[in-house]
C-alpha cells in the first residue's frame, strides 16, 4: 500500500474519532481513560486501518504520523495545551505501545518528529485555510524536495527550485566564498494566490518540544531570516521546561522584567506560538496561543500577495 494511502486511511480514522469523541463523557473525570477507552472500543477496533502492507521505509514517519493524529483529537477537544500534550504522552502512548492492534504501528513515541508533525497536520487539515501549505523538505542540510502529509511533491519544480533558492540564507565566510545554507527550517508555509505554480514561501516555524541551548540555533537563523528579508520566522515549543519543570520563556513583567530567553525570543521571532497557559507565559504581540497560527497564515498570505 502506497504512503498516500497509509495516510489518507490515518486521517480519516481520525475524523472518525472526533466524530465520537464526546467533551461531555468522562471516565471517573478522568480525560485521558475515556480517550483510551474509546480508542481500545470494539466499534472504534472495528474500523482502525490496517497498515500492515504500507511500505516498510516509510515506517517511522508512519509512526510518529498516526501519534501525531491521535494527539491530534485529544488536543482538538481538550484543548491545545502543554498539560493534554503530556497527559498523551505519559499515560496513553504507554497503553498504545502495547496494545494488540496500536503496538504494531507506534512503538516509539518521539515527541520532536510528533510534534513537527502535528503542525504538519493541523495546518493542512484542520484548520481549513485557503491556498496555504505546509510542506517538509527531503533533507534537514540540503533539500531539493517538498513533501506535504502523504510525502507528495504538491510543488511544481520550477517553483520549488524558486522557493529554494529564495529562502536559503547567504553565509559570508571570512577567507571563503559566499555560500547558500538551509537553517533551522522544520516546516515551510507557502501560499498563493490562485495556482500552486506561483507559489511563495510565506513563513517559516522552527518546532521546538524545549528551548535549552536550540532556542538559540532558531533565533541565528531567524536573525539571518530577517536581515534578508526571508519570509516571516516563527518559533512553535511546549517549553517543556527546566530541570524544575517551570518554563524556560517566563513571565515579562510590569517592570518589563524577563527571562534572558524571553528577550531574545520576543526581539528576534516575528511570532512565537506557545502551549503553555498565560498564567505562566503571559501574551504579547509576539508571544500567541498556538491557535494564533491560523489567523496569523492568513493575514500574512493577504499581505504577501496584496489580495
Amino acid at each position: 500500500m502506497s504512503i498516500k494511502a497509509c495516510i489518507s486511511n490515518l486521517i480519516d480514522f481520525k475524523n472518525v474519532l472526533l466524530e465520537n469523541y464526546s467533551i461531555y463523557n468522562r471516565t471517573n473525570g478522568s480525560r485521558t481513560q475515556y480517550y483510551l477507552d474509546l480508542l481500545t472500543s470494539s466499534e472504534i477496533l472495528r474500523i482502525a486501518p490496517d497498515l500492515s502492507n504500507c511500505e516498510q521505509k516509510n515506517k517511522s514517519y508512519l509512526n510518529s504520523y498516526f501519534h501525531a493524529c491521535l494527539i491530534a483529537v485529544f488536543l482538538e477537544k481538550e484543548g491545545d495545551s502543554l498539560w493534554n500534550w503530556e497527559k498523551y504522552a505519559r499515560e496513553i502512548a504507554p497503553v498504545l505501545k502495547i496494545h494488540g492492534f496500536y503496538g504494531q504501528y507506534l512503538p516509539k513515541f518521539t515527541e520532536s518528529d510528533i510534534l513537527e508533525y502535528f503542525i504538519l497536520h493541523t495546518v493542512n487539515n484542520t484548520f481549513g485555510l485557503y491556498n496555504i501549505k505546509a510542506l517538509t523538505t527531503n533533507s534537514d542540510s540540503n533539500p531539493t524536495k517538498f513533501y506535504d502529509d502523504y510525502l507528495n511533491e504538491i510543488v511544481p519544480e520550477i517553483t520549488t527550485n524558486k522557493i529554494l533558492e529564495k529562502v536559503q540564507v547567504t553565509m559570508k565566510i571570512r577567507g571563503q566564498a559566499e555560500k547558500k545554507v538551509w537553517g533551522d527550517n522544520d516546516i515551510l508555509i507557502v501560499a498563493y494566490p490562485d495556482f500552486v505554480l506561483d507559489a511563495e514561501a510565506i513563513c517559516i516555524i522552527s518546532c521546538k518540544t524545549s528551548l535549552r541551548e536550540r532556542v538559540y540555533q532558531s533565533i541565528f537563523w531567524a536573525t539571518h531570516s530577517r536581515v534578508e528579508g526571508i519570509a516571516r520566522h516563527t518559533f512553535a515549543t511546549l517549553d517543556k521546561g527546566d530541570s524544575g519543570r517551570n518554563s524556560e520563556i517566563g513571565y515579562r513583567g510590569t517592570d518589563n522584567a524577563a527571562r534572558k530567553t524571553r528577550d531574545v525570543l520576543e526581539s528576534t521571532m516575528d511570532r512565537v506560538y506557545v502551549f503553555r497557559g498565560a498564567e505562566e507565559v503571559n501574551r504579547s504581540y509576539v508571544i500567541k496561543d498556538f491557535e494564533y497560527l491560523k489567523k496569523d497564515l492568513e493575514r500574512w498570505r493577504e499581505d504577501y500577495f496584496g489580495l
